[in-house]
């Protein structure tokens, strides 16, 4: 879509959002972020300075995005829109309280990007894997007899965290309320699309992360380094806490899902406003006008992957790559030869290798290049 020349990035100061208009001003687009206030303004703007006053970058508050109207003034004059400020927060308050600012917070921008009229082409969503898991798929995670694993596309829907929520309320687990959160969104953004098919003229792109890691210290002066682990973002500080023996969780030998680069990620969003055949279906469902496309973008090894086993990074790639690694501040946390590393489920990131063209960093060299950032920035 080589028409596409200014692009608004929401929630611009979030973790995978930095990276999205890093590479979006240096293929040479005008972009327009939003962001909550004026101390998260700072942040961007202090990571792109020469953008800034060459006029490519601009940044805008849009305080409350689940107020109707917050994205009005922001989206005009734009081409396309990237939606990457829904909110990773854990509660244990009410399912509402999770799903409330994913979903209003997607609607108001799509009713803004409609009202306005503006020149809107495409709009991508970050979504996540949240909305195609299912926990069942782990509940028998203790079995000794291997098996096949199961593969998740874009066309599955984890309606079982939805059912826990709708059944438990406040007690549901704070995960499942969060995945609730993507999942509700999304399903509100295919109901928006539906609703007003005949007064859209652009299409959506909604992308699926899963757990998304390096990057953390953005390679100045493009991106701010993050040097505290404490303010990491919540996959990095999780990642971080798993690896260094004296800031190891132990919870967190079992948690798994997919994985990805930061930077792989990025680069997706950038090339789904890219390639004209990216949009026009949602998931499963063809529709004659516009419409979403849902890409899942994970990490491809030759092994029964992508499923993200924390120690298994330990084990597997972390000690593996020692004797070449910089030196860190923390040791490395031990093999955990008790983990069980039989693959339950994967991924299937197929749209995202065919349709978008991303070739997969490797586990190894996310692996050594966050250590690589971290030993520069002596975290």
């Amino acid at each position: 879509m080589s028409d596409i020349n200014k692009v608004l990035v929401a929630g611009a100061n979030g973790y995978i959002a930095m990276w999205v208009i890093r590479y979006l001003l240096e293929q040479g687009y005008s972009v327009r972020g939003t962001v909550r206030d004026e101390l998260k303004m700072a942040v961007v703007v202090d990571s792109f300075p020469g953008h800034i006053s060459k006029g490519s970058l601009e940044v805008v508050v849009a305080a409350d995005a689940t107020e109707q109207g917050a994205y009005d003034m922001a989206v005009r004059d734009v081409d396309a829109v990237i939606h990457a400020a829904t909110p990773v927060l854990f509660s244990d308050g009410e399912p509402e309280e999770m799903i409330r600012p994913a979903r209003d917070g997607t609607i108001n921008l799509l009713n803004s990007i409609l009202s306005c009229g503006t020149p809107v082409q495409r709009v991508i969503l970050t979504s996540s894997v949240a909305s195609i898991f299912r926990i069942s798929l782990e509940q028998n995670e203790g079995q000794i007899e291997p098996r096949q694993p199961r593969k998740l596309t874009e066309d599955d829907w984890n309606e079982e965290s939805l059912a826990l929520c709708d059944m438990l309320g406040v007690n549901a687990p704070p995960l499942d309320k969060y995945m609730a959160g993507k999942i509700i969104a999304e399903k509100a953004a295919r109901d928006f699309i539906k609703v007003h098919k005949d007064q859209i003229t652009w299409d959506v792109v909604s992308l699926h992360p899963s757990w998304v890691f390096g990057g953390t210290e953005m390679i100045q002066p493009a991106v701010r380094p993050c040097t505290d682990p404490a303010h990491m973002n919540l996959s990095s500080k999780l990642w971080f806490d798993a690896v260094f023996t004296d800031t190891k969780a132990e919870h967190l030998g079992n948690s798994s899902g997919g994985w990805v680069d930061v930077r792989d990620v990025a680069l997706a969003h950038v090339r789904a406003l890219q390639r004209m055949e990216a949009g026009g279906l949602f998931r499963s469902t063809k529709s004659p006008s516009s419409g979403m496309t849902s890409v899942s973008v994970l990490m491809k090894d030759p092994t029964p992957h992508p499923r993200f086993n924390i120690q298994i990074i330990v084990d597997q790639i972390a000690n593996k790559l020692k004797p070449t690694l910089p030196a860190l501040l923390h040791p490395i946390a031990p093999p955990r030869p008790d983990i069980l590393s039989q693959y339950f489920y994967e991924y299937s990131n197929d749209k995202a290798r065919d349709i978008l063209g991303i070739k997969f960093r490797t586990k190894e060299e996310t692996v050594r290049d966050t250590f690589e950032e971290w030993a520069k920035y002596g975290i």
